[in-house]
């Protein structure tokens, strides 16, 4: 049999007694889907869910919203031609 460790966790008690009782619906432990969790990431290396944050702030919309337009590629004739475009 393989090494057992134990895992000590803080959760909000609200949260914990309500996915305990969706997991006794699916006939599982709350140790056993913690398991089920370490099983998916260690195989999969990635979490078994998206990971998003909830609001952007304006900068990083904006950059997001740059980084998806097309890139073109802008010529100068020389470095000072440069400098000028970019406002230096």
């Amino acid at each position: 049999m393989a090494k057992t460790e134990v895992l000590s966790i803080h959760i909000d008690s609200q949260l914990k007694t309500q996915a305990a009782s969706v997991l006794a619906e699916l006939g599982i432990t709350s140790s056993q889907a913690i398991q089920m969790l370490f099983y998916q990431v260690a195989r999969t290396r990635t979490l078994p869910f998206d990971v998003t944050f909830a609001r952007l702030n304006e900068r990083a919309r904006q950059a997001m919203t740059e980084h998806d337009q097309p890139h073109t590629l802008r010529m100068h004739e020389n470095v000072e031609a440069l400098f000028k475009s970019l406002g230096v």
